[in-house]
Protein backbone atom coordinates (compact mmCIF):
# COMPACT_ATOMS: atom_id res chain seq x y z
CA UNK A 1 0.00 0.00 0.00
CA UNK A 2 1.54 3.28 -1.05
CA UNK A 3 -0.85 5.65 0.73
CA UNK A 4 -1.66 5.66 4.40
CA UNK A 5 -4.66 8.02 4.42
CA UNK A 6 -7.11 5.60 2.72
CA UNK A 7 -6.26 2.92 5.28
CA UNK A 8 -6.80 5.29 8.19
CA UNK A 9 -10.11 6.47 6.73
CA UNK A 10 -11.35 2.89 6.30
CA UNK A 11 -10.30 1.81 9.78
CA UNK A 12 -11.95 4.81 11.41
CA UNK A 13 -15.64 4.14 10.81
CA UNK A 14 -16.58 7.30 12.70
CA UNK A 15 -14.93 9.38 9.95
CA UNK A 16 -17.49 8.12 7.44
CA UNK A 17 -20.38 9.40 9.54
CA UNK A 18 -18.82 12.66 10.73
CA UNK A 19 -20.66 15.11 8.44
CA UNK A 20 -24.20 13.77 8.22
CA UNK A 21 -25.63 16.91 6.60
CA UNK A 22 -22.84 17.62 4.10
CA UNK A 23 -23.95 18.15 0.52
CA UNK A 24 -20.96 19.91 -1.05
CA UNK A 25 -18.97 17.86 -3.53
CA UNK A 26 -21.39 14.94 -3.75
CA UNK A 27 -22.05 13.77 -7.31
CA UNK A 28 -24.64 11.30 -8.55
CA UNK A 29 -21.92 9.18 -10.19
CA UNK A 30 -20.97 8.01 -6.68
CA UNK A 31 -24.21 8.46 -4.78
CA UNK A 32 -26.33 5.74 -3.24
CA UNK A 33 -29.85 6.40 -2.03
CA UNK A 34 -32.78 4.13 -1.33
CA UNK A 35 -35.26 4.17 -4.23
CA UNK A 36 -38.12 5.02 -1.85
CA UNK A 37 -36.20 8.16 -0.78
CA UNK A 38 -35.55 9.16 -4.39
CA UNK A 39 -39.28 8.75 -5.16
CA UNK A 40 -40.14 10.78 -2.05
CA UNK A 41 -38.19 13.80 -3.37
CA UNK A 42 -39.38 13.14 -6.97
CA UNK A 43 -35.88 12.34 -8.30
CA UNK A 44 -33.58 14.70 -10.15
CA UNK A 45 -34.93 18.12 -11.11
CA UNK A 46 -34.97 17.94 -14.90
CA UNK A 47 -35.67 21.65 -15.33
CA UNK A 48 -31.98 22.53 -14.94
CA UNK A 49 -30.30 23.42 -18.23
CA UNK A 50 -26.72 23.08 -19.42
CA UNK A 51 -23.95 22.72 -16.84
CA UNK A 52 -26.13 22.42 -13.83
CA UNK A 53 -26.24 21.55 -10.20
CA UNK A 54 -28.91 18.86 -10.25
CA UNK A 55 -26.59 16.51 -8.31
CA UNK A 56 -26.36 18.99 -5.46
CA UNK A 57 -30.08 19.74 -5.76
CA UNK A 58 -30.95 16.05 -5.31
CA UNK A 59 -28.68 15.68 -2.28
CA UNK A 60 -30.12 18.81 -0.66
CA UNK A 61 -33.67 17.55 -1.29
CA UNK A 62 -32.75 14.21 0.31
CA UNK A 63 -31.26 16.01 3.32
CA UNK A 64 -34.38 18.18 3.62
CA UNK A 65 -36.41 14.97 3.63
CA UNK A 66 -34.41 13.65 6.59
CA UNK A 67 -31.65 11.74 4.81
CA UNK A 68 -28.11 11.55 6.17
CA UNK A 69 -24.72 11.59 4.43
CA UNK A 70 -22.27 8.76 4.98
CA UNK A 71 -18.96 8.97 3.13
CA UNK A 72 -17.67 6.04 1.10
CA UNK A 73 -14.43 7.70 0.02
CA UNK A 74 -11.73 5.04 -0.46
CA UNK A 75 -14.33 2.40 0.42
CA UNK A 76 -16.38 2.06 -2.77
CA UNK A 77 -15.64 1.71 -6.47
CA UNK A 78 -16.84 4.42 -8.83
CA UNK A 79 -17.47 4.04 -12.54
CA UNK A 80 -18.18 7.06 -14.68
CA UNK A 81 -19.28 7.07 -18.28
CA UNK A 82 -17.39 9.66 -20.30
CA UNK A 83 -19.54 12.38 -21.83
CA UNK A 84 -18.98 15.86 -23.20
CA UNK A 85 -19.28 18.66 -20.71
CA UNK A 86 -22.44 20.71 -20.83
CA UNK A 87 -22.57 24.37 -21.80
CA UNK A 88 -21.84 26.52 -18.73
CA UNK A 89 -23.80 29.63 -19.74
CA UNK A 90 -26.69 28.71 -17.40
CA UNK A 91 -24.45 28.15 -14.38
CA UNK A 92 -25.17 31.55 -12.69
CA UNK A 93 -28.94 30.97 -12.99
CA UNK A 94 -28.57 27.38 -11.75
CA UNK A 95 -26.46 28.54 -8.80
CA UNK A 96 -29.16 31.06 -7.88
CA UNK A 97 -31.77 28.27 -7.89
CA UNK A 98 -29.56 26.12 -5.68
CA UNK A 99 -28.99 29.00 -3.26
CA UNK A 100 -32.77 29.48 -3.00
CA UNK A 101 -33.23 25.76 -2.34
CA UNK A 102 -30.68 25.92 0.47
CA UNK A 103 -32.74 28.66 2.13
CA UNK A 104 -35.97 26.67 1.81
CA UNK A 105 -37.29 23.44 3.28
CA UNK A 106 -38.53 22.06 -0.05
CA UNK A 107 -38.34 18.28 -0.38
CA UNK A 108 -39.94 17.66 -3.80
CA UNK A 109 -38.93 18.87 -7.23
CA UNK A 110 -41.55 19.90 -9.78
CA UNK A 111 -39.96 18.42 -12.93
CA UNK A 112 -38.99 14.99 -11.67
CA UNK A 113 -40.19 11.40 -11.74
CA UNK A 114 -43.90 12.30 -11.53
CA UNK A 115 -43.88 13.58 -15.11
CA UNK A 116 -43.35 9.98 -16.30
CA UNK A 117 -46.37 8.55 -14.55
CA UNK A 118 -46.64 6.40 -11.49
CA UNK A 119 -43.42 5.32 -9.81
CA UNK A 120 -43.22 2.35 -7.52
CA UNK A 121 -41.37 2.56 -4.22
Amino acid sequence: MNRLLPLIVLLDGAFRKRMLDRWEGIKTCNLFAWWSDVVRVNGLDESYEGWSLEDSDLVIQLLHAGGKHKAARYAASVFHQWHQEQDRRYLPENQKRLDELLQSSTIRVAAGLDQYGQTQS
